[in-house]
């Protein structure tokens, strides 16, 4: 997405498909994770815009904290590499991302 042309912001799949492509991991899970973050917010995922996708992640990281995922370092330190804590509530598997 070229944030030079605000006035024409993206929206709906092809602001999915720039903020899979932007992350640099696996477009596949990432569009997979977004859809389930914007249907947990209730959004369409065909016509969502950049406000209601930044809101739909305010509340899916508002959860995890919730769920203890995060300390103030960031994510929750107690969890090492192959704890049964790297699968997301989607069942999505998280091993590729580098424990901090």
């Amino acid at each position: 997405m070229d944030v030079s042309n605000r006035h024409e912001e993206a929206t709906g799949q092809e602001l999915l498909d720039s903020v899979a492509n932007l992350t640099g991991l696996p477009e596949p899970l990432v569009q997979q994770e977004l859809q389930q973050i914007l249907e947990g917010a209730g959004q369409n995922a065909g016509s969502v815009t950049l406000d209601e996708l930044r809101q739909a992640m305010l509340l899916y990281l508002e959860s995890l904290a919730e769920l203890g995922e995060f300390d103030d370092d960031g994510l929750n330190s107690s969890q090492g590499p192959g704890s049964a804590e790297e699968k997301s509530d989607s069942g999505s598997d998280l091993s590729f991302i580098p424990s901090v």
